[in-house]
């Protein structure tokens, strides 16, 4: 009985540890507070944001600049070939030029994460 108080006692102690720490958001939690700050469904709020991400990655894409004032600008930065080399054998490798999708985080976002 100790045994089994006690696993029930950890398992309680974890799910409320759980909740206590914040933890990264990712696109379910990003839906669930839009359909509740704006009382629309769950599906309505996966759409929208299905469809901003589409539009942003096919602007950038066309290497055109998304700005959002306030939150950020969204744009590409064609990066350069170079000489790279293998960490496993050590051997030199020819590193391709490329384009690379870049955020920038305007002045508002900036200074509301800096606030304490």
């Amino acid at each position: 009985m100790l045994v089994i108080t006690r696993s029930i006692s950890l398992i309680l102690r974890a799910k409320l540890l759980r909740i206590t720490v914040s933890r990264d958001m990712n696109k379910r939690d990003l839906i669930t507070r839009l359909s509740e700050s704006n009382n629309i469904t769950k599906r309505e709020a996966d759409k929208f944001i299905t469809s901003m991400l589409e539009i942003i990655i096919d602007t950038v894409s066309q290497n055109d600049k998304v700005m959002l004032v306030g939150f950020g600008s969204f744009s590409s930065r064609n990066r350069l070939g170079r000489l790279g080399r293998n960490p496993k054998t050590g051997e030199p490798i020819v590193i391709s030029p490329s384009r690379v999708p870049v955020f920038s985080a305007g002045k508002f976002f900036i200074e509301k994460i800096n606030q304490r």
